[in-house]
C-alpha cells in the first residue's frame, strides 16, 4: 500500500505481526518500479513484517527534502517498537545516512556507497576522480548539486551499524575502508563470493525473518552466524564457489550440484546451465574419468531438458580414446563448452549450452589412424566440417585434421600449425598449444542415435528418454575440503 507519492519519493507501508520496524531503502537501477514495488517487498509480505518501503524516483541517493515525509511516517508507524533500517548499494547509504533522523535502533547497509563527491573520496590522483566519474556515468547517475559533502559522519547515525560488503569488489572495499575511518563505531561483516548484491531475494523468504531476528538478538555475533547462511544460499556465491572447485576437485563440484538441497534452489537451472559444469566434464575427461564426465552430462541435459544423453559404453576394456577411434564423440574446450557448427554463418565455434537451438548443430568427431573427421548431423544429412576454414587466417582446405593425443586430450593440427581454443569461444592458429588449449572428446555410445543419420532433429538423436536418476551426494575422493562441502551441499 502506497502512503505517500511525492515527486522524488514514494513510500509504501505493510501493516505485518512483528514487533519491529523494518525500514528498507531500494539499490540502484530499480527508479523505474517506484510505484509498484519496494526493496524485500515478496520478503517481508511472505513473513508478515511490519515494514515501510521507501523507494526514490530518481538515481540522487534520497537526497530530498521529501525524507522529511519519511521521517514522519516511520515516527507514526514505529508505536515503541524498534526501527530496523536496511538498504542495499544506494540504499546502504541512504540506511546509514539516514539512520539518526529515523531515529533507528539498528542498521544493515549492505555495500552501502560512502559518497559520490569526488572531494568526500581521498582520490590518489586525478586519474581515479575521472574513473568515478565514468563509473557514475555508467550506472546512469549524473552528478548533481547535491552531492557536494554528502559523506556520511558520524552525526547522521543512530544504533547499532552493521555493514556487509563482498572484500572482492573494489568498490565496496574502497567504500567500507571509508565508513570505518568516519564512523569508527560501524561493525564490519565480510561476504565472500557474494558480488556487489549482498542480499539476494531469490533463495528463501525466511532468510529476511532470520536477519531480523539475529539483529535483534543480545548476542551480538548472531548477525554474523545468519549472514554466513544467507551467503551459502546466495546463488553468486554458489556459482563462485563452485567453479572454484571446479577447477580442482571436479567430481566434488558435480556431485555437489547433484545434492537435493541445491536441486530445490529456485535459481537450480543457472547453476546447471553456467559453463562451470562443463568445465568440470572437460577436467573430468581429461583426468580419464570419462564415466563420470558422461554421467554429469546426462544429468545437466535432463536437468535442463527433461531429457539424457546416454551414458558411454565401454566395451571389451577398450580405453575412451580407443573406442573414440569407432565411435563419433562430442568436443569440449577447457572453457566450459561444446564445439558447434553454426548453419546460419557457416561457422565453427564454443557454444555453453547449444541445446535447442536450431541454428547451432553440435560437431561429432571420428578420429582414425591420427586423422579427425568432423561432421555436424542435421535429420538426414552430414555437414562435413573443416574447423580451419573458419579460424582467423586458416588456411585448411579440407574437412581432414591431423590430431596429436596426449593422455586424455587432443592437439588439432594443420600444415604444422595447431588450433587453440580463446575464452569467448572462437578458434585461433597457433604456432604452439598449451595443455589448456587442448581439446577433451566424450565418446558417444555404439547404439547412440547420432551415429546414424534419422529424421529426428539433432537434440532427439542425442537424447533418450529415461527416468529421473535417484539425486545422491556421490561418494567424492577424500580431501582436505571434502566434509565442509559436504556440509554446505548435502544437506536435505
Amino acid at each position: 500500500m502506497i502512503v505517500y507519492a511525492g515527486k522524488q519519493i514514494v513510500v509504501h507501508a505493510n501493516e505485518g505481526a512483528t514487533d519491529y520496524l523494518l525500514v528498507s531503502f531500494n539499490q540502484l537501477n530499480s527508479e523505474h518500479v517506484a510505484s509498484d514495488h519496494y526493496f524485500l517487498q515478496p520478503q517481508v509480505e511472505h513473513q508478515s513484517i511490519s515494514c515501510i518501503g521507501v523507494m526514490t524516483t530518481e538515481k540522487a541517493f534520497f537526497l530530498s527534502p521529501e525524507m522529511e515525509e519519511v521521517v514522519r511516517i516511520v515516527d507514526e508507524t514505529r508505536r515503541g517498537r524498534p526501527v530496523i533500517v536496511f538498504g542495499q548499494s544506494m540504499g546502504g547509504y541512504a540506511a546509514l545516512k539516514n539512520s539518526a533522523a529515523l531515529r533507528a535502533d539498528y542498521v544493515i547497509a549492505s555495500s552501502p556507497f560512502y559518497s559520490m563527491d569526488p572531494d568526500d573520496l581521498d582520490l590518489p590522483s586525478e586519474r581515479h576522480r575521472k574513473i568515478l566519474m565514468h563509473s557514475l556515468a555508467h550506472h546512469g547517475v549524473a552528478y548533481r548539486p547535491e552531492f557536494k559533502n554528502m559523506g556520511i559522519t558520524r552525526a547522521d547515525t543512530s544504533g547499532r551499524l552493521v555493514v556487509l560488503y563482498d572484500p572482492a569488489e573494489m568498490i565496496d572495499q574502497f567504500d567500507a575502508d571509508l565508513i570505518g575511518k568516519h564512523l569508527p563505531d560501524a561493525e564490519f561483516i565480510t561476504v565472500p563470493h557474494a558480488g556487489h548484491v549482498i542480499y539476494d531475494p531469490s533463495w528463501e523468504s525466511v532468510l529476511i525473518a532470520e536477519l531480523m531476528k539475529a539483529i535483534l538478538d543480545p548476542d551480538r555475533t548472531a548477525i554474523r552466524r545468519a549472514v554466513n547462511r544467507m551467503r551459502r544460499s546466495h546463488i553468486v556465491f554458489l556459482l563462485r564457489s563452485l567453479s572454484k572447485a571446479a577447477s580442482r576437485k571436479p567430481r566434488l563440484c558435480t556431485a555437489a550440484l547433484h545434492a537435493p538441497r541445491l536441486m530445490r534452489h529456485p535459481m537450480y537451472r543457472a547453476l546447471i546451465g553456467d559453463p562451470l559444469n562443463l568445465r568440470a566434464v572437460y577436467l573430468l575427461a581429461s583426468r580419464g574419468d570419462h564415466a563420470a564426465a558422461a554421467a554429469h552430462v546426462a544429468f545437466m541435459t535432463r536437468a535442463l531438458h527433461g531429457r539424457e544423453i546416454a551414458p558411454i559404453a565401454q566395451r571389451d576394456g577398450l580405453t575412451a580414446l580407443q573406442t573414440v577411434a569407432r565411435w563419433p564423440c562430442l568436443v569440449l574446450s577447457c572453457h566450459g563448452s561444446y564445439m558447434v557448427y553454426d548453419t546460419t554463418r557457416d561457422s565453427v565455434r564454443f557454444e555453453p549450452h547449444p541445446f535447442g537451438r536450431q541454428e547451432v548443430l553440435p560437431i561429432a568427431a571420428r578420429i582414425e589412424s591420427g586423422v579427425a573427421r568432423f561432421v555436424a548431423i542435421s535429420g538426414t544429412t552430414e555437414i562435413v566440417v573443416s574447423l580451419t576454414r573458419n579460424a582467423e587466417d586458416g588456411a585448411g582446405d579440407g574437412p581432414d585434421e591431423i590430431i596429436e593425443i596426449d593422455a586424455n586430450q587432443i592437439a588439432i593440427r594443420n600444415d604444422g600449425r595447431y588450433l587453440g581454443t580463446v575464452p569467448t569461444g572462437g578458434l585461433q592458429i597457433l604456432g604452439g598449444i598449451s595443455h589448456q588449449q587442448r581439446l577433451v572428446v566424450l565418446p558417444l555410445p555404439e547404439d547412440s542415435p547420432l551415429a546414424r543419420p534419422t529424421p529426428l532433429n539433432w537434440f532427439d538423436q542425442i537424447a533418450i528418454a529415461q527416468q529421473a536418476p535417484t539425486p545422491q551426494l556421490q561418494p567424492v575422493a577424500p580431501g582436505r575440503h571434502a566434509q565442509r562441502w559436504r556440509k554446505l551441499f548435502g544437506k536435505g
